[in-house]
């Protein structure tokens, strides 16, 4: 494996060390990877479903919404800040630090590195996201994982395999999200699922940063 593009869009501080303040309360969410697909049946089986106007305090007010806007501008990236990531008509925030669109990436590494940090899987849940446009509905699943210090949630194996299979899928985009200077948890979001093809790039935990790296061929 070698970099590919590190740092600006590419690469960034997006997830906080162990040892730093930010990120050893017990309990707390430092970093969410979110999956974002259309096929209801890829949703892992047992998974919990949680109403999308209240999770883990992470829809944030309008005043948010409209700075996250700006930074999204100012990053070159304003599309992305018309998307919603609770619910309906919200954005995701912070500073878009991580954006690889139109590839082949993995994260199938990443969940073990992000545990050999010492961070712990908190709670896992998916939401559903209904949207109209143009008098078309379309739905979205999202499955949420929240990763930080604390006591790892059980999960039974099924639900595992269908977490691990969406880790395992080959995605065609992923923005990375510094949320620290707001409410501290920052976002992966992949979208985009390419099933029948291997990933060329992946996401990589190193020394506290998340990277898109090159895969060997």
């Amino acid at each position: 494996e070698s970099p590919a593009q590190r740092g600006g869009k590419n690469g960034g501080t997006i997830m906080p060390k162990g040892d730093e303040q930010t990120a050893t309360r017990t309990g707390t969410a430092v970093l969410l990877v979110k999956f974002f697909f259309t096929n209801s049946t890829l949703v892992p089986q047992g998974l919990r479903m949680v109403d999308p106007d209240g999770v883990h305090g992470t829809t944030l007010k309008l005043g948010r919404d409209r700075v996250h806007a700006i930074m999204a501008r100012k990053s070159g990236a304003a599309e992305l800040g018309e998307v919603g990531r609770v619910r309906d008509g919200r954005v995701d925030t912070g500073n878009n630090m991580l954006k690889e669109d139109g590839t082949r990436i993995s994260v199938a590494k990443l969940m073990s590195e992000i545990q050999a940090a010492g961070f712990k899987l908190l709670d896992a849940h998916y939401i559903v996201q209904t949207k109209v446009k143009n008098g078309r509905q379309t739905t979205k699943y999202v499955v949420v994982l929240s990763f930080g210090i604390g006591e790892a949630i059980k999960l039974g194996h099924t639900t595992l395999e269908g977490i691990q299979g969406l880790a395992a899928t080959t995605w065609g985009n992923v923005h990375g999200w510094d949320n620290s200077a707001t409410e501290g948890v920052n976002t992966l979001n992949l979208v985009g699922r390419l099933p029948d093809q291997k990933p060329s790039k992946r996401v990589a935990l190193i020394d506290g940063e998340l990277e898109v790296i090159n895969i060997a061929p």
